[in-house]
């Protein structure tokens, strides 16, 4: 019961993170906007999801018992990726979608300027927090999943 639990936990990290790191990427080729699809107040659940899973790590930690960790684990990803869904595509994709970028993974968003006239070589390079946290998960689902495969 315990391989599988480890296991579950490592499937849905790829799984979950896979589709809004491939959302990031075509964004460059098409613009994307995600702003009124079924959240009626999505601040207040980015709010909510990064305090929850704040609280949940520090549980986690606290806990002694390997399955409570694994389940709790899994939870905390869950709650993470809601987080991450809800600020990369109602926030960061939005804002994205009139401006040429350039995503470089795994957190960086390249924006160079659209008028070359006034501003030469001037470019704006931001880490993109839910891009950082959806590849750390992709990370750590693969590398977890080759470490219990492998032993």
């Amino acid at each position: 019961m315990e391989v599988e639990i480890t296991h579950i936990k490592y499937v849905i990290a790829i799984t979950l993170s896979v589709p809004l790191i491939i959302i990031y990427l075509l964004s460059m080729i098409m613009p994307l906007r995600f702003e009124n699809i079924f959240i009626e107040n999505p601040k207040f659940l980015a709010v909510i999801t990064f305090y929850l899973s704040l609280i949940l790590l520090i549980i986690r930690e606290l806990i002694a018992s390997m399955k409570l960790r694994d389940i709790l684990t899994i939870l905390i990803i869950l709650v993470i990726n809601l987080y991450s869904y809800v600020v990369g595509l109602y926030f960061e994709l939005s804002h994205l979608t009139f401006l040429k970028h350039y995503v470089i993974p795994p957190s960086f968003i390249y924006i160079p300027c659209s008028d070359i006239s006034r501003c030469d070589n001037f470019a704006a390079l931001s880490i993109s927090v839910p891009l950082t946290l959806e590849s750390v998960l992709l990370i750590y689902g693969i590398f977890g999943f080759l470490k219990q495969n492998g032993q």
